[in-house]
């Protein structure tokens, strides 16, 4: 199920309770207008109850074009139907919106605070039983959908369509290939009448209350499934916001599709509430030809009114179809699988309900369109779990699991959601929120329809549809811990033997309704991640059978330790483009594209076990040795998952990484494209030119607010070393490291070293005390909290003039000397900056030899801005400042 932020129904008076502890929750935030609604899509029992939102505005505000849709016309006797209609969509009032309000970022809505809404009813109204519990919604003359079950022959099915018109109802849809039809009536005695024909082995209702999407004309005649498919195209850029989705950091998806970013020949149908093809990053991802809409009575219809969301409340399925695939467009964000098609399979209806009837179309129309992998983030209503034995229950359980089985058989892998109970699947008691379609007012008081059976035995023979049928994959979810590793997100259901895969559910960046990204949570946000992952192992595999591709997932996965809780582990989709497929040594970055200066990931798999090995870069400008790591080393699986920063003074344009040595049979290559660094601090003060008074010099200048800043003052002296010439020891590079805010110059030495923060303003300032009469260059370089690293900011050329002698500070810590010469490089002590924490990886300390070279680099700058300045070091104590401006 999928509960509406704009419900027709208030399913019980503990919503409004609810509503108040929500709305002083804390929003995981990324809004660019401050007055947009966040759409929170938060279904009951199934992973949308947890759903997180913060309206991500990166897009217009959606036009009010997306209202009620025109009524549909489906009594055409080709059985192919005219538009659906969709349900008219009223403003949701202020209660109903305080309800569904977001959950804090960091602690999803536990599934018993969600399914406050679905409590049982007052004290004082008899509590329901699985035989009463249904009583109210089939009363005389209620309008009700049913399903028959007979033999999968066309024969059969024939004679079940004959049978139901016989009893008075109305054939809605049927599946010979699977032996089940299903049907309308609003007939008292429809449903004895059709378990009495001959060849019907069960029929049972699809739901407790009565039908509000509207009965069929009379005449209709019921539909068939036939179509054919063009294919989309994906893009292959890296996207502005893909910075925020730590969850594909986590699998590997931004190197993997720099491999493989999918192939427009698999299909993944998302089965849910809609794809908003007017978003930027779907509109070119689904293929309307392949789409449909199922949730008016299970009766597909591909007008595309059927199958997109009406408005914001509709925002679930459209996230989860960006999660797997949404454009590399540069834009936004971008899914695991861009390059795939996308189609949308409509199976929730506008007040969040799946019944069995519009699943069983939507596994239907996904085994006729030859669909590769479907996405099921819901639950089958109105039961939690489906129990054999009961006659109310078991006709639907038996016609869903057929399609299931059959869709299975036409090639399709099906993906669902674990659910958000916090429930043992394995260990299943009782459970108190089903059937949840039955209509209570706002003090909680039983109006119509079923009534919610407190304690429900399911302890036996029940299962959750789609999750718990065979073959499905099932998916746990798990959040980021603050050291970047993951873990079971506190919501996500488990299970021994019941869990087969685990993905990020917590806080996961997508697209919404009207063109905008919102933040989610629920293990409905953890399938499309393994739904995407599956379509990269569609690409790669293109001859794979459902079983096979399962097989890969679970065997690819990153081992979390607890399989009740994770099955196989967390779903890599890095290990799904080069593992398995024979590619010899192969090595890759997100996106093919790396930062000069800025930390990045580079995986590799098939390399040597136990390798290790320098690394280098070739640019343009030459072949140098990366500066953040000696080397790296391949784990005794042949795969590699390092940390790596170039210089930033690296040029940019195409380059290519590789190992510089080591016991790989075959060394690899990763053609990447460097970009520009950050851009260094500047100096604002002493201006260009100035002339100062000897003793404390005050530099002040600008940087990104909580940069550690490094400072060097150098002389322009006969002594001044040439910039070629210049080396840095690690105790100068580790002293610079520790340097106070106030610094002491002593003239006999070259260059003289200081460090500062920025302030939250952008600005810092350090002094360099006992500076004597002379001409000086002052620069600086930004060191950032995830130990990205500037390019050195523009030098200033400067004079101090006087003859007052500087009075050293003895108690003051000696000057950074820099001498000249070659001095091997070591590591410097612990405590400086740590490095990137991606997930699954620890914070380790800088390597010495990045620090040694980043403050050569910084001398560089200083040492050639000196030397072009000393020929006019005369000329600039007695010209204009025009005249003493440096080069």
């Amino acid at each position: 199920m999928i509960t509406s932020t704009r419900r027709r129904r208030v399913r019980l008076g503990a919503a409004l309770t609810l509503a108040g502890a929500l709305v002083l929750a804390p929003v995981t935030a990324f809004a660019a207008e401050p007055g947009a609604d966040a759409p929170t899509t938060t279904g009951a029992e199934e992973a949308q109850r947890t759903t997180e939102t913060g309206a991500v505005v990166e897009s217009p505000a959606p036009s009010d074009t997306a209202a009620s849709t025109p009524a549909a016309d489906p009594a055409d006797p080709s059985g192919t139907p005219a538009s659906t209609p969709a349900a008219e969509a009223p403003a949701a009032d202020a209660t109903e919106d305080a309800a569904e309000a977001p959950a804090p970022a960091e602690t999803p809505v536990a599934d018993a605070t969600e399914d406050a809404p679905d409590a049982p009813a007052p004290a004082e109204t008899p509590a329901a039983t699985d035989e009463t519990a249904g009583a109210d919604a089939l009363a005389a003359g209620e309008l009700m959908n049913y399903v028959v079950n007979v033999d999968p022959t066309e024969p059969a099915t024939a004679a079940a369509r004959d049978a139901v018109v016989a009893a008075g109802g109305v054939v809605l849809m049927s599946y010979p290939e699977i032996g089940v039809v299903t049907a309308q009536s609003t007939d008292d005695g429809f449903l004895d009448a059709i378990r009495a024909s001959s060849g019907v082995q069960s029929a049972g209702p699809t739901r407790q209350a009565a039908v509000t999407e509207g009965a069929v004309p009379t005449g209709w005649a019921g539909g068939t499934l036939a179509i054919d498919r063009p294919r989309a195209e994906g893009g292959a850029t890296a996207a502005p916001l893909e910075s925020q989705q730590w969850d594909m950091t986590a699998i590997g998806a931004p190197e993997a599709r720099s491999i493989e970013p999918g192939d427009s020949d698999v299909l993944v149908g998302v089965l849910d509430s809609g794809i908003d093809i007017t978003h930027p990053d779907l509109a070119t991802q689904v293929d309307p030809a392949a789409s449909v809409g199922c949730s008016v009575n299970g009766i597909p219809d591909q007008d595309v009114s059927a199958w997109v969301p009406v408005d914001d409340s509709e925002s679930h399925g459209s996230h989860v179809a960006g999660t797997i695939g949404a454009d590399a467009d540069g834009q936004g964000i971008t899914g695991i699988a861009p390059g795939v098609t996308l189609a949308s399979v409509k199976v929730v209806n506008y007040d969040g309900f799946i019944y069995p009837e519009y699943a069983l179309c939507g596994f239907m129309w996904a085994a006729a369109e030859g669909m590769d992998v479907t996405n099921n983030s819901y639950y089958v209503d109105p039961w939690a779990f489906w129990c054999e034995g009961q006659p109310e229950q078991q006709p639907a359980l038996d016609a869903v699991e057929k399609a299931v089985a059959w869709s299975q058989q036409q090639g399709v892998l099906n993906v669902a959601a674990a659910g958000n109970e916090d429930y043992d699947l394995a260990n299943k008691t009782t459970e108190s929120t089903s059937p949840d379609d039955g209509v209570y007012d706002a003090e909680g008081n039983h109006v119509s329809g079923p009534r919610i059976i407190e304690d429900r035995d399911v302890s036996q023979g029940c299962v959750d549809l789609p999750a718990g049928v065979d073959g499905v994959v099932t998916v746990a979810s798990v959040a980021q811990q603050p050291d970047g590793s993951v873990a079971k997100s506190s919501f996500s259901n488990y299970g021994e033997g019941e869990i087969d895969i685990a993905a990020p559910g917590s806080a996961i960046l997508s697209t919404v309704f009207g063109g905008r990204y919102d933040v989610y949570s629920g293990t409905s946000m953890a399938s499309p991640h393994v739904a995407g992952v599956a379509a990269l192992l569609a690409s790669v595999h293109p001859d794979a059978s459902p079983a096979e591709l399962q097989a890969l997932l679970t065997s690819q996965a990153t081992d979390l330790g607890d399989t009740e809780l994770y099955g196989a582990g967390l779903v890599d989709a890095f290990a799904a483009v080069t593992e398995d497929l024979d590619l010899g040594p192969i090595a890759a970055v997100a996106d093919g594209t790396i930062q000069a200066g800025v930390p990045f990931r580079l995986r590799g798999a098939n390399l040597t076990p136990g390798d290790v090995f320098a690394l280098s870069i070739a640019t343009d400008g030459g072949t140098q040795p990366v500066a953040s790591l000696d080397s790296v080393s391949v784990d005794e699986n042949g795969d590699l998952d390092a940390i790596v920063t170039v210089p930033p003074e690296t040029p940019t344009g195409p380059a290519v990484l590789s190992p510089l040595g080591g016991a790989t049979t075959a060394p690899f290559t990763v053609l990447v494209t460097v970009t520009a660094p950050l851009a260094g601090p500047v100096v604002t003060s002493p201006a260009q030119g100035a002339e100062l008074e000897p003793g404390t010099v005050a530099v002040t200048g600008t940087g990104v607010p909580a940069a550690r800043i490094q400072v060097v003052l150098a002389t322009s002296g006969g002594d001044m070393l040439r910039s070629d010439d210049v080396s840095v020891t690690a105790d100068s590079a580790a002293a610079a490291l520790a340097a106070p805010a106030s610094t002491p110059f002593d003239p006999e030495r070259s260059l003289t070293f200081g460090e500062t923060f920025v302030d939250a303003a952008g600005d810092w300032s350090i002094d360099f005390t006992s500076v004597p009469a002379g001409d000086y260059i002052v620069a600086g370089q930004g060191f950032l909290a995830d130990d990205s690293v500037t390019l050195t900011g523009p030098a200033v050329g400067f004079s101090v003039v006087g003859d007052a002698a500087a009075v050293p500070d003895p108690s003051a810590p000696p000057a950074v000397d820099v001498p000249a010469g070659d001095v091997p490089p070591v590591v410097v002590p612990a405590g400086g900056p740590t490095a990137l924490a991606y997930t699954g990886s620890e914070s380790t300390p800088v390597m010495g030899a990045a620090a040694a070279l980043v403050l050569a680099g910084l001398a560089f700058t200083v040492a050639a801005a000196v030397r072009r300045r000393r020929p006019r070091a005369e000329e600039a104590r007695v010209g204009s400042v025009a005249d003493r401006t440096t080069d």
